[in-house]
C-alpha cells in the first residue's frame, strides 16, 4: 500500500516522498525501480531549474549589450541618412550646374600683349581684351 501511495504522489508531481524498499521479491524490484525513477525525475527537474537560472542570468547580462548594440545601430542609421542626404544634395547641385548654360570661366581673353612706353620712361605691358 505504501508503494501505491508513493507512486500516486510521484504521478501528481510530488517527488519529496522517498520510496521504501523492503523484501526480495517482484514487489521489491518494483519498489527499487520506482525509487530510481523518483531520483531520476528529481535530478532532471533540478537540472532544468539550474539551467533556467543560468539562462535567466545570461539573458540579464545580454540586455545591456543588446541595448548598446541597438543604440549603435540607430546612430549608424542616422549617419547613413545624413550621408545619403548630402549625396542627394550634391547630385541635385551637379544636375543644376549641368542644366545651366555654360558660361566661360574667363569671359575676357587676352588678344595680344604689346609694350608701350610708360610716363616715367619704362615699358609696361598693355593688354587688349575681347569678349
Amino acid at each position: 500500500m505504501a508503494l501505491l501511495l508513493t507512486i500516486r504522489k510521484i504521478a501528481y508531481g510530488d517527488l519529496r516522498t522517498p520510496v521504501e524498499v523492503n523484501g526480495a521479491d517482484e514487489i521489491t524490484d518494483l519498489q527499487t525501480a520506482t525509487a530510481t525513477m523518483r531520483l531520476s525525475l528529481r535530478n532532471t527537474i533540478q537540472h532544468i531549474s539550474d539551467s533556467s537560472g543560468q539562462l535567466a542570468s545570461a539573458a540579464e547580462e545580454m540586455s545591456p549589450i543588446t541595448k548598446e548594440s541597438n543604440a549603435g545601430i540607430q546612430r549608424q542609421s542616422i549617419k547613413t541618412d545624413q550621408a545619403a542626404t548630402a549625396v542627394n544634395q550634391m547630385t541635385a547641385a551637379v544636375e543644376e550646374v549641368h542644366a545651366t548654360p555654360s558660361l566661360p570661366l574667363y569671359p575676357l581673353k587676352p588678344r595680344s600683349v604689346r609694350l608701350r612706353p610708360a610716363k616715367s620712361g619704362s615699358a609696361r605691358p598693355s593688354r587688349h581684351f575681347r569678349n
